[in-house]
């Protein structure tokens, strides 16, 4: 009979510990900095992302290197580019904006105000370029990447010295808007 009641006290205390298990699991809070963990292929789709923030904003605002020759549209001169930053870019200005943005800024990311201006023919570029070039765009350090979970949908990102916001809404995680900018 005593025995019995140790091992009933020794099934309860069990018990209890066990539900106090499960309770600290369900409610631990999966939003503190120590419970995120770095996957690889964050990192690497958030520098991709990076990558091409930078090459967006060189496109449309940088000092694009430009060769002697000319074209005339609409009597504006455009020159021949020769920056290979521009003449190797793998994908159109568009592709690379729809593949790095959220939707909500597309059409101020295909329209800026002041840029740069592309025509393309026969696979050249030539350029007219802004009446503003920036000299000097960025480039932002990725060597170390952290991050904190904001949910389902984005993830908070900190990157030398600054940081922001990924999302991904129905696919790959994008950028809400342009992270680069002139240091001129």
């Amino acid at each position: 009979m005593k025995n019995r009641k140790i091992y009933i006290i020794i099934i309860a205390t069990l018990l209890i510990l066990l539900i106090a298990i499960v309770i600290l699991i369900l409610t631990k809070d999966d939003k503190s900095p120590s419970n995120v963990e770095e996957p690889e292929d964050i990192t690497a789709t958030f520098q991709t992302l990076i990558n091409n923030d930078y090459l967006y904003y060189y496109y449309f605002y940088g000092d694009v290197e430009i060769g002697e020759g000319y074209i005339e549209e609409n009597g504006e001169r455009y020159y021949y580019v020769t920056d290979e930053t521009i003449t190797n870019m793998d994908k159109s200005i568009n592709v690379l904006i729809s593949e790095t943005y959220l939707n909500i800024s597309l059409d101020e990311l295909l329209n800026p105000e002041d840029a740069n201006q592309y025509i393309q023919l026969n696979g050249i570029y030539y350029v007219k370029k802004s009446s503003n070039v920036c000299h000097n765009v960025n480039k932002y350090n990725l060597d170390n990447i952290s991050y904190e979970s904001s949910g389902d949908e984005s993830m908070f990102v900190i990157f030398d010295e600054t940081s922001t916001h990924i999302y991904s809404v129905d696919g790959p995680w994008k950028l809400r808007s342009n992270l680069s900018y002139c240091l001129d």
